[in-house]
């Protein structure tokens, strides 16, 4: 029988995939695991060994304390996290603006787009450029 821990990893694993719009063999291959480990997850019929649950935090680019229930948001972490904070380092000011308008606007349409489960192809913003902002 799961117990509250299996539950709460198996879910939030799930949504986290989900939110991602990824299949499990999706998932599975971004983790480097079997399509059919990452479903005896989701399950709750086995939990991941610790270095599974690294490889699909990473994959899903948010915090192992997530999957585990530790942490109520999924934050984002893993390299691919680490790469883009980086970079954004690197970045002037005003670009760090842009950027954080970007990813705002990218992730209002997927909110809309997934309220209606239509994929928008057009984004809902413009661009520095379109508004007339050097």
């Amino acid at each position: 029988m799961p117990t509250h821990s299996t539950i709460a990893i198996a879910d939030r694993l799930r949504a986290s995939r989900k939110a991602r719009a990824l299949s499990q063999s999706a998932l599975a291959k971004l983790a480097d695991l079997q399509p059919s480990a990452v479903s005896h997850f989701e399950t709750g019929r086995r939990l991941p060994s610790v270095d599974n649950l690294r490889l699909l935090a990473d994959a899903l680019c948010v915090s192992a304390d997530y999957l585990l229930g530790r942490s109520r948001k999924p934050t984002a972490a893993g390299p691919a996290a680490d790469a883009v904070l980086q970079q954004l380092t690197e970045l002037s000011a005003a670009d760090q603006a842009r950027v954080t308008d970007i990813i705002k606007a990218l992730a209002t349409s997927r909110r809309r787009a997934r309220g209606k489960n239509v994929r928008s192809s057009r984004p809902a913003y413009k661009s520095a450029t379109e508004k007339g902002t050097p």
